[in-house]
């Protein structure tokens, strides 16, 4: 019984053409190496989708009044914040403005920073920062909370350097 088994395969495998081999095992994996990629592919947009569906709403610019216009009810801007998602990642941008002076909106009364923010929930992450304006050398940690129903922010900086919290209350729709 051992012998016919053991001649049978052999058999077998003498009687395969050796050029058919070749052939069956290029295309063998040529067709591996494409599902592959299509798969690879597919994966990446379903992934791309799905994080832009949680993040894309976080996009857009947040305004924090001035704390004195509440009862005046003026409306002066103190500063921006603009968040910009990168595709298929847990990263978004931030440019924030800070207007130092509410009387003027000149280049001169502008502070300025930008950060990278990395989302550990779609509720809240960290922030790096470096400020840009004027360029003294800052930079450091923040901590960002997004609201419910992603309308505001709030930046909370480190106490020990003298940043406190920045809220802003307030999402800027474009009239576009």
């Amino acid at each position: 019984m051992i012998n016919y088994c053991c001649s049978f395969w052999c058999d077998w495998i003498y009687s395969l053409n050796p050029l058919e081999v070749i052939i069956a095992a290029m295309v063998g994996i040529v067709t591996g190496l494409l599902a592959s990629k299509i798969f690879a592919k597919t994966t990446e947009r379903n992934k791309r989708n799905r994080l832009d569906k949680k993040y894309k709403p976080l996009e857009g610019t947040y305004i924090r009044w001035f704390k004195e216009d509440k009862q005046t009810g003026e409306g002066r801007i103190h500063a921006k914040a603009h968040l910009k998602h990168y595709i298929g990642e847990y990263r978004l941008d931030i440019k924030v403005e800070t207007f130092i002076n509410p009387k003027g909106y000149d280049l001169d009364n502008i502070q300025e920073w930008t950060g990278e923010v990395v989302m550990d929930t779609i509720r809240s992450g960290t922030v790096v920062w470096e400020q840009r304006k004027p360029d003294n050398g800052n930079n450091g940690f923040k901590r960002i909370i997004v609201e419910k129903n992603q309308d505001g922010i709030t930046l909370v900086g480190e106490a020990d350097q003298g940043f406190g919290v920045e809220r802003f209350t307030e999402k800027e729709t474009n009239a576009s």
